[in-house]
């Protein structure tokens, strides 16, 4: 009959012995690691970056710019004066240069003698002041500004908060059906020992098969019961590993070939043929 039904792949994982479950350290341990977490952190520290952008907005400005560099001061004759202007009527000094012919700034000409002209140095500075007198939409994203940081800081610490406290709750309940499962598997060891003795017992003549069935039954309903409390320990083990971050991996977090594994391997282990 034991051809007939058919039977499981994978079998539950061997329950390795209880360690390293206590002690602050486990609950630091997923901080690290929980990206909603991360993920909150990052918005509070958003959320103060706009708060600092909001309340410099309130301040009052001073701005002061320098400009410097080298220039030309050529400027082009008019196009148009009265003749007796183009040389004094009588000068002691010499007599200066004869006027060049005017040209538009943008000929090649005027480039050309721009370009050829003394070269000087030029600094000048520029000093403004704003007040914000009144501002009240400044004002307002400044507070509404503030009130988000309140809430992301609030978030992150109450999200930390209940990461520690359910990491605790599921290595106790860990712990808890763990031995269980212990119990359970030592049930087993007495009912297959009882099974044994009782089909000695069968050979001998001493008891009767109903009381070799009665004994096998026993020993079934404790194998039951121990498939049972392994699935109650997979279960809360998984809920820890979730806790803790360790259920699912992340590889290449933020890339194109973001992707996800899932940490199946923890909980199954190949059945013996």
């Amino acid at each position: 009959a034991a051809g007939v039904w058919p039977a499981v792949a994978d079998g539950f994982a061997e329950v390795a012995p209880v360690t390293g479950l206590q002690g602050g350290a486990l609950a630091d341990t997923p901080l690290a690691r929980r990206l909603d977490l991360r993920g909150a952190e990052r918005q509070a520290s958003a959320s103060a970056a706009l708060t600092a952008g909001a309340s410099a907005d309130l301040r009052r400005k001073f701005d002061l710019s320098l400009t410097g560099g080298m220039g030309t001061r050529y400027e082009s004759p008019f196009f148009r004066y009265f003749e007796d202007e183009r040389f004094p009527i009588y000068s002691d000094f010499q007599t200066p240069d004869p006027i060049k012919s005017p040209v538009r700034w943008y000929s090649p000409t005027g480039i050309y003698r721009s370009l050829t002209g003394r070269w000087a140095p030029f600094v000048s500075a520029q000093f403004r002041v704003e007040f914000p007198l009144g501002n009240n939409a400044a004002e307002g994203r400044f507070a509404q500004s503030q009130a988000t940081e309140r809430q992301g800081r609030i978030r992150a610490a109450d999200l930390r908060r209940t990461i520690r406290a359910s990491v605790e709750n599921a290595a106790e309940s860990v712990r808890t059906a763990a031995r269980v499962v212990a119990e359970r598997q030592a049930a087993v060891g007495r009912s297959a020992e009882a099974l044994a003795g009782a089909l000695e017992q069968l050979r001998a003549g001493e008891i009767t098969v109903i009381d070799v069935l009665t004994t096998e039954e026993a020993l079934t309903n404790d194998k039951v019961a121990l498939v049972r409390a392994q699935l109650v320990y997979h279960s809360t083990m998984a809920r820890l590993r979730y806790e803790t971050g360790d259920l699912v991996t992340w590889e290449g977090e933020g890339t194109a070939n973001e992707r996800v594994t899932f940490a199946t391997s923890l909980f199954t282990v190949p059945v013996a043929r």
